[in-house]
């Protein structure tokens, strides 16, 4: 049975919501209950000003949730990082069985941790089902390479524009470049003069196959490639020309030279750069059902 302390912060939870341009968030599912949690906090100067949750599951997800970010609304990162589910359990005065929802709070404040130490690099999701996730930066580059298509999704004012192009890659380091051509007036042009942020999504299906007779017996294994960055419209004729290359190079093994491409359709052809700021990649593979 769920304690009286529990049964208020189920009842009446606080900071419930989403807070906008967050500096961590952390995010775990429990597939045993179906619980799924998020925790967002903002950070200034090493304190985290404010926290909310968005949390579907059950009493003890909700209460833990309520309880924690209450707990470590002005603290220092740090000093948050020291409330553990024990502590939080402590405050209610004890749970059924330990709650995963304080893995997510941390996962928070440790994606904000990061960020206080190096601001130069972007925050990112944590990945749901991380077992799943292409870590190395080769195989999620080669996984790429694989897809045939690149779904794009950009801004528009009534609803998020989505659409299929092709594309070419390469990799300088650390960072992802790619490319695709258009024509020169459209939409998506139109679009991206006025926001250049693009997501962008590329996903190969493996195969399908069925476990039984039900239709929730039916699963497919597949690898995909997902991120997001900043689009920008080249007009420099040496990194048209570039970008071109690439993009060939995706489709073909074969090598092209300035000279190759018909200046007529050259002229009419507009070729967009976009410049990843994030990307992550994800395999399922079960070779027990091959």
């Amino acid at each position: 049975m769920y304690t009286q302390k529990v049964m208020e912060a189920f009842q009446n939870p606080k900071n419930v919501g989403e807070i906008e341009n967050y500096d961590g968030m952390g995010m775990i599912g429990s597939e045993a209950c179906g619980d799924i949690m998020q925790v967002f906090i903002k950070v200034d100067n090493g304190v985290i000003t404010d926290a909310k949750f968005k949390t579907f599951g059950c009493a003890a997800a909700i209460a833990t949730s309520s309880t924690a970010t209450e707990m470590i609304k002005g603290k220092t990162v740090d000093e948050a990082l020291e409330v553990t589910n024990k502590k939080v359990i402590e405050v209610l005065g004890g749970l059924p069985a330990e709650d995963p929802l304080l893995r997510a709070c941390r996962a928070g404040h440790q994606s904000c941790h990061r960020r206080l130490q190096e601001p130069s690099q972007k925050l990112r999701y944590v990945m749901r089902k991380s077992e799943r996730e292409i870590s190395d930066l080769s195989d999620k580059f080669e996984t790429l390479l694989r897809c045939e298509y690149l779904t794009l999704a950009l801004q528009d004012e009534a609803a998020p524009y989505a659409l299929p192009v092709n594309f070419g890659a390469e990799l300088e380091g650390d960072k992802l470049t790619l490319y695709f051509h258009c024509a020169v007036a459209g939409k998506k042009l139109e679009l991206l003069q006025k926001d250049a942020r693009v997501g962008f999504c590329a996903a190969r299906q493996m195969r399908v196959f069925n476990k039984g007779v039900a239709p929730c017996g039916y699963t497919t294994d597949y690898e995909s490639v997902c991120g997001r960055g900043r689009a920008e419209i080249l007009t420099d004729k040496a990194e048209r020309l570039h970008g071109l290359k690439v993009l060939m190079s995706h489709y073909t093994p074969q090598k092209f030279a300035d000279g190759d491409f018909n200046e007529r359709a050259f002229a009419i052809t507009t070729v967009v750069k976009i410049t990843v700021d994030e990307w992550t990649g994800k395999r399922l593979y079960r070779p027990e059902f091959a």
